[in-house]
């Protein structure tokens, strides 16, 4: 076995006291040189700001730790979903338009989709429906979205952590709905499971769209699908995301000391 340490700094947080899920799973799959795909699937709230054991077996599983709590699990996985609609640049702005206000939002400070980030510091992608005359937020989403140049990796290319980041919140936002937006827990979910594929990594300052569709809803929890693709309608990356709703104080909780 091979071990090592990956550390999740504050700045990547989802929950107040935990980290973003997308950026965890993208970040494990990373370290484990899970390419093109992977499955990660998250079994405790990833702590901040100290070491976490990272062991990858000789079968090519991989394991995430906090002592002796496991955080999180992955495999290698190609994955292949159906296709999502297609949205041009101006669709998905205009969708993004569309999204919950800053006063809705559970977790206005979430790296991925938190309000309360500024322009360098979280991604802001803000998903939302992509037809007008969908009031009930039942059909697919979409969100726009350029990388800035903090997130490039050695290679200049966005990091592949980032990538997943993006296809994490835009399928939670399937989920949710105008009257509370939430699923009978106030908005309150937390990523399970994601599986993506990575085609090619986009440029920093290259535009792209996010669209994503709701595929199940079982009791608290929810499958989504989303693809990343760049202004002309290369797919670019695809994720499948399971989504569990929970409690808001069990969302909010540190469970990291």
């Amino acid at each position: 076995m091979d071990g090592s340490n990956i550390e999740v700094d504050h700045r990547f947080r989802g929950p107040p006291h935990s980290g973003n899920g997308g950026y965890v799973c993208g970040l494990i799959a990373r370290q484990a040189g899970f390419q093109p795909g992977a499955e990660v699937t998250l079994r405790a709230p990833t702590p901040l700001g100290r070491p976490l054991s990272f062991i990858k077996a000789r079968d090519g599983e991989a394991t995430m730790m906090d002592g002796m709590t496991v955080i999180a699990t992955a495999r290698p996985f190609v994955l292949d979903i159906e296709a999502l609609p297609q949205a041009s640049l101006a669709e998905a702005q205009a969708a993004t338009a569309r999204s919950i206000g800053p006063d809705q939002h559970v977790l206005p400070h979430c790296f991925v989709c938190g309000p309360g980030r500024n322009h360098g510091d979280g991604l802001r992608v803000f998903a939302g429906p992509l037809d007008a005359r969908d009031a009930g937020w039942t059909g697919p989403l979409a969100a726009a979205w350029t990388p800035d140049q903090g997130l490039a990796a050695e290679d200049g290319l966005v990091a592949s952590e980032f990538v997943w980041s993006a296809l994490d919140c835009p399928t939670g936002y399937t989920a949710l709905k105008p009257d509370c937006h939430g699923t009978g827990s106030n908005g309150s979910m937390l990523l399970g499971r994601l599986t993506a594929r990575i085609d090619r990594r986009p440029t920093p300052g290259e535009p792209c769209v996010v669209v994503t569709k709701l595929v199940s809803r079982e009791g608290r929890k929810i499958t989504a699908d989303g693809v990343l693709r760049d202004a002309h309608g290369e797919t670019l990356a695809m994720a499948r995301a399971l989504w569990i709703a929970v409690d808001r104080a069990v969302m909010l909780a540190d469970r990291t000391t």
